[in-house]
């Protein structure tokens, strides 16, 4: 990892943690016993290790983002359209899913796809039943 990179993760995590507040605040938060560990990785004294990136996303920290740069994107951040089409979906069959994801993918390439087809069950028309014949009346 170049230097770089390596300051680009330090600032991204500095920025992480500035929504506890302060590097001390986000060091009681993962129960570490003094700051000063937390403050050394931010400055680039020490190295950032797996185990306390872990911790720190267990309290909330993006580690997506500290390590990428790309933020996590959660149901919470879609727009409310988006997250009604995504709470639909998750209610449907697997099966329906797929076709709801092509019927999705045919819009979004600017084709017209035929019409959903409901596969609920058709009621058959009732059987012509054969005419009636009335009695023949005695006389």
């Amino acid at each position: 990892m170049s230097t770089v990179d390596v300051e680009m993760l330090l600032a991204r995590l500095r920025d992480e943690l500035g929504r506890f507040g302060s590097v001390a605040e986000a060091s009681r938060q993962i129960g570490e016993p003094s700051p000063l560990g937390l403050r050394d990785v931010c400055n680039g004294r020490k190295r950032l290790s797996a185990e306390l990136l872990a911790r720190l996303a267990a309290e909330g920290v993006d580690a997506l983002y500290v390590l990428t740069g790309e933020r996590l994107v959660t149901r919470s951040d879609l727009n409310p359209m988006l997250r009604a089409v995504v709470d639909d979906l998750e209610r449907c069959s697997p099966e329906k899913q797929i076709e709801a994801v092509k019927y999705v993918s045919m819009l979004a390439a600017g084709v017209t796809p035929p019409a959903p087809v409901a596969n609920a069950a058709r009621k058959k028309p009732p059987a012509k039943r054969p005419p009636r014949t009335q009695p023949k009346k005695k006389n």
